[in-house]
C-alpha cells in the first residue's frame, strides 16, 4: 500500500506534504499542444463543421498510455484524443511537451461577456491547469506511488464505474476517463458545457474505437442499467470514447443537486472527481455542500462513494482559497481526507506552487445514518 499522510489541520497550521509523496510526471501519459488560426483552418481546407465546433484557436493533445490485460499479449494501441481550447495550457506541459506559441489578448467585448454563468470561474475553465494531468496520471499511470487507484482502473478497465466529473472545463477529464472505460458526466456551469464540454465531447465521440468495439458499445449502450448515464434524458448525447462513454450536463453548485440531476443518477455515482474547484474562497462551501449531496444519495443506494480532488495552492489574494481553509472546512463535514501525491509546478506569471491530489472519504456519520 502507499503510504499517505492523513490531513491533519488544526487551526493556524500550514499543510505541509509528506515528502514520499512527491510523484514525478508520469512518462505514460503524454500531452501536447498547438496554435490553429483561423487561417490555418482555411490553408489546411478543415470543413465548416469542423470550425464551428472549435472552442478556440489552441487543440490540447492527451495520449493515454496504452491499456493491456492479463489475457492479452500485446496492449491495445494507445488513445489520442484531441480537445480544443480558448487559451494555451498553463503549467500542464513538460519540457519536451510541444508547447503553442502565446496568442495576443483578445479585442474588444469577450464574446461569452453576455452568457448567463461566465463569471470569473467560469473564464478560468477554457483554460487545462495542471491538477489535470495529475489526476489523468493517477488513474491511468501505472506509477508505483499510485498503487492505491489500481482498485478504479481495474473497474473501469471491466467499465464497471460510474464518475462524476465537477467543474469539468473543457472535459479533459471526463473524456480521457472514458476513453479509459469508465462512464462519466461531465458537469459545469452553462456556459461551459455549450462551449467547451459539449463541442469536445463530440469532437472525440468515436475516437479510439473500432468496429467490434463499436457493436459491444452499441449493446451496451442500450442497456446501461448501471451507469448513471442511463437515467438522463433522451435528448442528452451519450458519446462512446474508447472503452466508455461520457455525457455534459450543467451542475451549478449553488443549487441543490437534487434539483439539477435525476435521483437515479446521483445514487449510481462511484467516484466524484474534480481539478482545483475550490480555488476560489466563496467556491469553497458550494462545492462541499454539492459533494455532500451525492455522496448521501450514492451510499444511501449501498455504494462506498469517494472523491479525487486536486488543489493547486496560488499567489495570496483574496479572491483565492487556502488549502487549510479547504481542508479545515472538509474536516467540518466529518469526512477524511487523505493527501496521495503532490508536486510543484511552474505558473507562467506566478511562478512555482505546488498542485496536490487528495482522496475524500465519508465520515463513519454519514455511512451509519444510512444502516
Amino acid at each position: 500500500m502507499t503510504e499517505v499522510l492523513c490531513v491533519d489541520n488544526q487551526e493556524g497550521s500550514l499543510f505541509v506534504p509528506d515528502p514520499r509523496l512527491l510523484c514525478p510526471v508520469v512518462k505514460e501519459l503524454r500531452c501536447a499542444e498547438e496554435l490553429i488560426t483561423a487561417d490555418d483552418l482555411h490553408t489546411h481546407n478543415q470543413d465548416c463543421e469542423d470550425e464551428d465546433e472549435r472552442v478556440g484557436p489552441y487543440t490540447f493533445f492527451v495520449t493515454l498510455p496504452p491499456y493491456s490485460t492479463a489475457s492479452e499479449s500485446e496492449p491495445e494501441p494507445a488513445i489520442r484524443l484531441a480537445l480544443t481550447c480558448r487559451d494555451r495550457s498553463c503549467g500542464v506541459l513538460v519540457p519536451h511537451e510541444p508547447l503553442a506559441p502565446k496568442q495576443l489578448p483578445h479585442e474588444g467585448v469577450d464574446p461569452f461577456f453576455f452568457e448567463k454563468g461566465f463569471y470569473l470561474e467560469a473564464q478560468t475553465g477554457f483554460t487545462v491547469w495542471p491538477g489535470s494531468r495529475l489526476i489523468l496520471e493517477a488513474l491511468t499511470g501505472s506509477y508505483k506511488g499510485f498503487e492505491r487507484m489500481l482498485h478504479w482502473q481495474n473497474r473501469m478497465a471491466k467499465g464497471m464505474l460510474n464518475v462524476l466529473e465537477l467543474g469539468a472545463g473543457i472535459g479533459i477529464v471526463g473524456a480521457c476517463l472514458a476513453a479509459a472505460g469508465a462512464d462519466v458526466l461531465v458537469t459545469d456551469l452553462q456556459v461551459l458545457v455549450d462551449h467547451a464540454i459539449v463541442p469536445n465531447l463530440r469532437r472525440n465521440s468515436h475516437q479510439g474505437v473500432d468496429e467490434k468495439e463499436e457493436k459491444e458499445l452499441d449493446n451496451r449502450s442500450s442497456t446501461l442499467t448501471q451507469s448513471l448515464l442511463q437515467s438522463l434524458p433522451e435528448t442528452t448525447p451519450v458519446h462512446p470514447i474508447g472503452r466508455g462513454h461520457a455525457a455534459a450536463h450543467v451542475l451549478d453548485w449553488t443549487k441543490s443537486p437534487s434539483s439539477q440531476l435525476p435521483c437515479e443518477t446521483l445514487s449510481s455515482i462511484d467516484l466524484i472527481v474534480g481539478c482545483d474547484c475550490a480555488w476560489m474562497e466563496k467556491l469553497i462551501d458550494p462545492v462541499l455542500s454539492t459533494i455532500k449531496v451525492v455522496f448521501a444519495k450514492s451510499i444511501k443506494a449501498g455504494k462506498d462513494p469517494k472523491m479525487l480532488m486536486t488543489y493547486q495552492r496560488r499567489g495570496k489574494n483574496e479572491v483565492f482559497s487556502t488549502l487549510e481553509g479547504f481542508l479545515k472546512e472538509a474536516k467540518i463535514h466529518g469526512w477524511s481526507v487523505e493527501c496521495i501525491a503532490w508536486r510543484p509546478v511552474d505558473i507562467e506569471e506566478d511562478g512555482e506552487n505546488d498542485v496536490f491530489l487528495f482522496e475524500i472519504t465519508p465520515g463513519h456519520e454519514l455511512r451509519q445514518s444510512f444502516r
